[in-house]
């Protein structure tokens, strides 16, 4: 029994020493453009795997010297340069403005929520996370999400993206996209749904545009894909192609809803 008790002291105390030490971490950028200068962070540090980072326009904007991993993270305003390194994020992602940039690193989103909501991003983006929601922001590079939990999401639309885009669901959940604004898919678009409920496209908002190839594939116990399914309006430029993958539609629902073709 006093060994039991040891034990679950020695656990308890591993968790309060844990969450003692997380810190959230604002970049000020007073000294220069390095992510390793402890005065560039409010308070004074360097932010590591068990802490928060904020971004927000500052004097220097700010540079990743190498791979790195964080717990929480938003991007206000301001730039962020990954260079060639990832940047993993462990818990939420918000992306509610600013810059990311970066010529070979990649943006790694891995907690229970990502929501992109303004941010413009000059780099390679591929989450995973329990819920994915699509609110704005501007993708001039290849991004890859998958919505991987049970809790649905409903995106606000008003996104732009300019290069190939890769949609997963292999959660039970509902992943709804462009509710109030349209979003514009300026490249190949290519859906897989491998979970419970439906991906919708163009679920309110009038106007979502697809001007490269759609390929739409459901496996297993997937219900499908839809587009307009709540009154939205979609339209696939004239010359491309929606197409059923390799895995099929035999038991979901294919929904093309206000879709035209021009």
């Amino acid at each position: 029994m006093k060994t039991i008790k040891i034990s679950l002291y020695i656990f308890l105390l591993s968790i309060i020493s844990n969450n003692a030490t997380a810190t959230s971490y604002t970049w000020n950028g007073s000294t220069n453009s390095f992510w390793n200068v402890s005065s560039n962070w409010t308070p004074n540090g360097i932010p590591g795997s068990s802490d928060n980072v904020t971004i927000v326009t500052a004097t220097y904007s700010v540079d990743l010297d190498t791979v790195r991993s964080i717990t929480a993270f938003t991007m206000t305003s301001g730039t962020l340069s990954l260079s060639r390194y990832n940047l993993t994020i462990n818990g939420n992602a918000t992306f509610n403005g600013g810059t990311i940039s970066g010529s070979d690193g990649k943006l790694l989103p891995r907690g229970s929520v990502t929501n992109f909501h303004g941010t413009t991003f000059n780099c390679k983006v591929d989450a995973i996370s329990g819920q994915i929601k699509m609110n704005g922001g501007t993708f001039n590079d290849s991004l890859i999400v998958d919505q991987s939990g049970t809790s649905s999401t409903t995106g606000d639309g008003g996104g732009t993206f300019n290069k190939p885009v890769i949609i997963k669901k292999t959660g039970s959940s509902y992943l709804k996209l462009g509710n109030l604004y349209p979003d514009i898919f300026n490249a190949n678009v290519i859906v897989y749904n491998t979970g419970n409920n439906q991906i919708q496209f163009s679920y309110g908002a009038a106007g979502t545009k697809f001007r490269g190839n759609i390929v739409l594939n459901n496996t297993g116990i997937a219900d499908g894909v839809t587009f307009g399914s709540n009154e939205g309006t979609t339209t696939l430029d004239s010359g491309k192609t929606l197409t059923i993958g390799s895995n099929d539609f035999t038991d979901a629902t294919l929904l093309l809803k206000n879709f035209h073709q021009q």
